[in-house]
């Protein structure tokens, strides 16, 4: 899902890199 969020924006991927795990999955 990672890739996916990267292709559709970079800075989503960055977000991902700072926040938990648990917070990135609610993000999807």
């Amino acid at each position: 899902v990672t890739v996916q969020l990267e292709q559709k924006d970079g800075d989503i991927s960055i977000l991902e890199l700072n926040v938990p795990l648990p917070e990135a999955e609610e993000l999807k």
